[in-house]
């Protein structure tokens, strides 16, 4: 074989080895849009308490102390009042079945990300025997923490390692062969999570 065939060879072959390079991409791409589109509609957040308390927790520039613990703790507290009789900025993350391991995830990212000094934390009897604990309440508290050690923490301190699939892969996780959501509960989520309550997170009435 001639250098010029050589040549033309090569060019051939190395842009064999781009467009197949190229297509995996447009390929892997695929799969990423159409998980998220599937995961947007699936995934059914619209409710959900533990969405809205993170979401102000955040958009908090500053707080002094926290109250963590679970929905009994989230009705009964009124944070604002409490700000305004101690003079201080004070936030409560009581989020649905939040267990203590749940809680503590969350004081670690509240004193990291919000500098909060003081920590008042409701611990129910029943939480501490209880067996197991409440997988999906874990599931989602792990959801929106935003602090990635911390999710991480959270993730392998409360699952064994056969559920770590399904705490990074919220459609798997959602997904129930036996119950396959119909095209109209699909659109119905669609809407809802496009609408201006869910995205300027104001409390959710059905």
């Amino acid at each position: 074989m001639s250098l010029f065939q050589e040549i033309i060879a090569d060019k051939i072959k190395r842009r064999t080895i781009l467009g197949r390079a190229a297509c995996l991409a447009l390929f892997l791409l695929g799969l990423v849009l159409v998980y998220r589109a599937l995961d947007f509609c699936v995934n059914d957040d619209v409710t959900r308490r533990t969405r809205l308390v993170l979401h102000d927790f955040y958009e908090e520039e500053h707080l002094d102390s926290v109250f963590a613990g679970s929905s009994h703790l989230g009705r009964a507290i009124n944070a604002v009042a409490i700000s305004e009789s101690l003079g201080e900025e004070t936030f409560n993350l009581g989020t649905t079945d939040q267990e203590l391991r749940g809680s503590y995830y969350l004081i670690k990212e509240a004193i990291e990300v919000k500098g909060v000094k003081h920590v008042y934390l409701e611990v129910s009897i029943a939480k501490l025997t209880e067996k197991g604990g409440n997988e999906t309440a874990n599931f989602i508290l792990s959801d929106y923490i935003r602090s990635l050690p911390n999710k991480v923490g959270l993730i392998t301190d409360v699952f064994d390692s056969d559920h770590f699939v399904n705490a990074f892969l919220t459609l798997r996780r959602g997904f129930d062969p036996q119950k396959v959501p119909s095209l109209g509960k699909l659109y119905q989520t669609y809407r809802e999570k496009r609408g201006e309550t869910y995205r300027t997170y104001k409390p959710f009435s059905p």
